[in-house]
Formats: C-alpha cells, sequence, structure tokens
C-alpha cells in the first residue's frame, strides 16, 4: 500500500516542490525540482486483526469512566502513535473521555523510563515524554476532579 501511496503522491510532490522553488526564486532550471528524496516510510498501520490493549479507568465517586489509555506497545515516534489514534478513532470518540495513547517505553522499562504519550480525545495534544509516575500523577488529579 505504501508503494501505491508513493505512485500517486510523487507526482503531486515533484509539482509542489518545482513550484515552490520557482516562487523562492531557486528553481532547477527545468530539470525538475532539485530535491530528489524519496519520503520516509511509515511503520505499517497494525492491522485490523491486532488486539490493542487499552483500559478503561472508572471514577471512585460515580462509577462512570473517566479515563482511557491505549497502549500502543510497537509506538516509538509520534507517526506510529498517529498510526494507534486512526486505528482506535471510533472507539475513543465513543466513550467520550480524556484519552491518550502510551507508546512503547524509551528503553529498559522501569519508573525512570519515559514514554511517548499523546493526549488524543476530546482535545488533543501534542506527543510528549512522560515518566510513569508523572503521567500517573497527571492521572490522579484528573480522576480527583471528577464529577464534583
Amino acid at each position: 500500500m505504501t508503494d501505491k501511496r508513493a505512485a500517486i503522491f510523487q507526482p503531486l510532490r515533484d509539482q509542489l516542490v518545482t513550484a515552490l522553488e520557482t516562487a523562492l526564486g531557486i528553481a532547477n532550471k527545468g530539470k525538475g525540482p532539485a530535491w530528489t528524496g524519496t519520503p520516509a516510510t511509515a511503520a505499517p498501520v497494525p492491522s485490523p486483526s491486532e488486539l490493542v490493549k487499552s483500559e478503561q479507568i472508572t471514577c471512585e465517586r460515580c462509577g462512570a469512566i473517566a479515563v482511557h489509555l491505549i497502549f500502543a506497545d510497537n509506538a516509538r515516534n509520534v507517526g506510529e502513535l498517529e498510526d494507534y489514534a486512526r486505528k482506535m478513532y471510533a472507539i475513543y470518540q465513543k466513550v467520550n473521555v480524556p484519552t491518550w495513547i502510551i507508546g512503547a517505553p524509551q528503553g529498559i522499562p522501569s519508573n525512570d523510563t519515559p514514554s511517548l504519550t499523546m493526549k488524543v480525545w476530546s482535545k488533543r495534544q501534542a506527543a510528549k515524554r512522560f515518566l510513569p509516575n508523572a503521567f500517573n500523577s497527571k492521572l490522579d488529579a484528573l480522576l480527583e476532579k471528577h464529577c464534583r
């Protein structure tokens, strides 16, 4: 599928690069775009049959779901977190509570090993590295405010 996308988007990319180079005065004199690199290949999107671990944390006071966590055990960068976000969108949209995707630990798993984490619902935020204890403190604060 990646090759098919590349075949579709390569001519568009070349036209865009040529137009930008022309506008900026750095055109390659009709020889096509000066930049001829290939786009970085993305990690394959998890297959539809792959099970993705997730956890819904309920409020101790009212019993309602307060937080949804999705564990992207194979995600090591933002692009891979985005793959999980696309795959799980229908689920976290339906649950409609604050949702984070937690990537693989960036090193040997311990309390001192950060993971790339991205809030995807209800207001999407940029991915950030969190140590487990710091992220747990963030969740505790959110749960403390739930239904008050």
